[in-house]
């Protein structure tokens, strides 16, 4: 072989190399940067339903409290009989409550999904009933009648009995998802002071 094959075979060979090496790291780069979106994704994803689930917790809490908060206006007006009697913003609340209850449902964890779906019937059902409607079919099949004094009215404490057992099923979920710490105990905060 003369010099000039040899340097073409060589030269050939050079790029082949070349070209084979700027391939393999533009592809490996490149699934590389692949990669790293993908757990950017997956990680905006995480924090996206994160923040759902703490918006969702918080808003159903809230409203509950508020439903629950009649009781400052059944104090007032001694006993209210219900619907009548019971302030417009009260259904607005109501509904606010339903309506977080509902998406929580739907964005809470897997653990958590049976325990507020429950909760958000039971939650329903009471609502409804106290505001008229009379559900048929319900899955707690739940009368709330031990709420109701014999003249109809509504019994204040075990409306807000009953509304507690919900607010704490659902801050215990809570507390559970975000694996937050204990419920601060109000007796053992008020003898620190």
């Amino acid at each position: 072989m003369d010099t000039a094959t040899v340097g073409l075979v060589g030269a050939v060979l050079g790029a082949v190399g070349a070209l084979s090496t700027v391939f393999l790291t533009h592809r490996f780069t490149q699934k590389r940067e692949e990669q790293k979106y993908e757990r950017e994704q997956e990680q905006e994803n995480a924090r996206w339903l994160r923040d759902q689930r703490q918006t969702c917790y918080h808003n159903a809490v809230k409203y509950l409290v508020r439903v629950r908060a009649i009781g400052a206006y059944v104090k007032n007006t001694e006993i209210i009989k219900l619907p009548e009697d019971a302030p417009p913003s009260w259904y607005d609340d109501i509904s606010e409550a339903n309506a977080w209850l509902t998406s929580l449902h739907y964005y809470c964890g897997d653990g958590y999904h049976d325990d507020i779906g429950e909760t958000s019937t039971e939650f329903m059902n009471l609502s409804n009933w106290l505001i008229g409607f009379r559900p048929t079919g319900t899955i707690s099949r739940k009368q709330f009648l031990h709420i109701l004094s014999s003249d109809g009215k509504l019994d204040y404490q075990e409306f807000v009995d009953l509304m507690l057992q919900i607010e704490n099923i659902i801050s215990n979920c809570a507390r559970r998802e975000f694996k937050l710490g204990p419920r601060p105990q109000f007796s053992s905060l008020q003898s620190e002071t």
